[in-house]
């Protein structure tokens, strides 16, 4: 929906500039965001799942005994 409705704002944005007065940036920038907010949002997205997974492993390595887990001697 939102993808349909971005297409159909910078597509209609662009055909309005083109008839009525010149290009100018807005029209430049509403095409951008068509492909810069996905990226952005895909980028963030794979950030935040590698640090969910490394939080994940060092959770499980905790609790099974792993390199994480504290001495158990006493000190």
């Amino acid at each position: 929906m939102g993808l349909a409705l971005g297409v159909t704002y910078s597509v209609g944005g662009f055909f309005i500039d083109l008839l009525t007065v010149e290009l100018k940036l807005g029209t430049l920038t509403a095409f951008e965001a068509l492909v810069g907010m996905p990226l952005i949002s895909a980028i963030l997205g794979f950030l935040l799942d590698v640090l969910e997974q490394r939080v994940c492993q060092n959770a499980l390595a905790y609790q099974e005994g792993g390199i994480l887990k504290p001495p158990q001697d006493g000190f």
